[in-house]
């Protein structure tokens, strides 16, 4: 049983580490500043209409500070820019700029190699599973760190 979950800390420890270091090596080699978790902060934006700041904190389960402070280097790299909500003054929407729209761009294609690279040499039946049972391990453990 020990060795098992070993093996399940190890899997997702490893593949999620193993991401992060192939977009490093990207970033470096396209000469990009920042860190993978920019990456996933600007898909984030990308793929959520009227994107708020509340919106990609509660996505990616981090503190609305480190999200604002995230935003703000962002908009100082001048990759994305914000809108006041017209039915909210509180908020803003968040969007990537050209310049933004380009580095995702760049960046999501490290990723998407990255991935082609991880899948290299699996059928399609063998993937259809992993994920099938990786989305019911993650329902499980989500479900339990929701209680009350």
């Amino acid at each position: 049983m020990e060795d098992q979950a070993l093996a399940i800390r190890s899997l997702f420890i490893g593949s999620i580490d193993s991401l992060k270091i192939a977009m490093k090596k990207a970033m470096v080699e396209k000469n990009l500043s920042g860190s993978p978790l920019l990456f996933f902060v600007l898909d984030h934006i990308q793929n959520t209409p009227n994107c708020t700041a509340q919106d990609v904190s509660q996505k990616m389960h981090r503190d609305k500070g480190q999200i604002t402070r995230i935003i703000k280097e962002l908009i100082t790299k001048g990759l994305i820019t914000k809108q006041l909500n017209q039915n909210d003054k509180r908020s803003h929407f968040i969007f990537l700029t050209e310049q933004g729209q380009a580095y995702y761009q760049t960046l999501k294609n490290a990723d998407n190699e990255a991935i082609a690279l991880m899948k290299a040499s699996i059928s399609q039946e063998e993937l259809d599973t992993f994920l099938r049972v990786g989305q019911r391990m993650l329902q499980n453990i989500q479900s339990h760190i929701n209680e009350p």
